[in-house]
């Protein structure tokens, strides 16, 4: 299995990976280059745009923009409680507190919304059309701790899935699926690349086919963390080649993820990073 991973990191990191993104296409990289693509968080907008509609990856960014300075321009100005969220970050980059911890947190400082109105959330700022085979979306259920990997299989709306696997906790609203009640994928990983190893592999209707060797794994990351060496070690155990790309220098605060004014230099950093990498990275990947 050939693999593209992306990670999260608010509307700029969705900026940042989507200009990335149309980059490795125009430089020998394109869109149907990775048999499987799992985005976390920001990273489940942008693979969706990647795999439905990749001709849109350069408009990402004002959608990003649009969203953040609609938060923000809402009564009470989007609030945020930033504990949170430091807390939360906090868990992704270095561990300490549990994800359950978090998940509920997350569900005790704002109340989950419906499916239905998570999709109204979401449903504007991604791509008309079935989910695509070869896409995963990751959230974390709030009653267990534990993460999630869904797909076209799981008979969820795709705009629902986004709006649950980006309910940053102290940010937006849980999210209730199927009797659950789901938070941001991130809780767990901002990346979640190890999470490869328990998923299939399917064909691009969604279909499980007979599993292939382990192969490349590409990561573009938004915000880097210090667990994403123990996902990599782990995919490298088990025979994958992997290779990680991070939003440097572009150095994102917690208020930096969600400020409008951040999405367009988050862009124009991932296309000139794309710019001086796709060469290489195209070689690598086809090596």
């Amino acid at each position: 299995m050939n693999a593209l991973v992306l990670g999260g990191g608010g509307p700029a990191g969705a900026s940042w990976t989507s200009a990335f993104l149309h980059g490795l296409a125009s430089g020998g990289l394109p869109p149907d280059a990775f048999g499987t693509v799992m985005g976390t968080s920001a990273g489940a907008a942008a693979g969706a745009w990647l795999t439905m509609r990749p001709e849109g990856l350069p408009g990402v960014a004002e959608r990003m923009r649009e969203r953040a300075a609609s938060r923000a321009g809402a009564p009470g100005g989007g609030q945020v409680d930033t504990d949170l969220v430091r807390r939360a970050l906090d868990r992704s980059a270095r561990g300490g507190e549990s994800a359950l911890d978090i998940a509920r947190a997350a569900v005790a400082a704002l109340s989950p919304i419906s499916a239905d109105a998570a999709r109204s959330t979401w449903a504007a700022a991604l791509p008309e059309g079935a989910w695509p085979g070869r896409l995963r979306v990751t959230a974390v259920d709030a009653r267990t701790g534990r993460a999630s990997v869904w797909s076209a299989r799981d008979d969820i709306p795709l705009a629902v899935a986004v709006a649950a696997s980006t309910a940053a906790p102290g940010v937006s609203p849980p999210v209730e699926i199927a009797g659950s009640v789901w938070v941001d994928g991130g809780v767990r990983s901002n990346t979640n690349a190890d999470l490869l190893l328990e998923i299939g592999d399917h064909d691009g209707e969604g279909r499980a086919v007979p599993a292939e060797k382990p192969g490349r794994v590409l990561v573009l990351a938004p915000r880097p963390t210090a667990g994403l060496a123990r996902e990599t070690d782990l995919l490298v155990a088990h025979g994958y080649r992997v290779r990680v790309v991070g939003a440097s220098p572009l150095h994102m605060s917690p208020a930096d993820l969600l400020d409008p004014r951040v999405t367009d230099t988050a862009a124009a950093t991932g296309s000139v990073q794309a710019h001086d990498l796709a060469g290489e990275l195209a070689e690598w990947w086809y090596g």
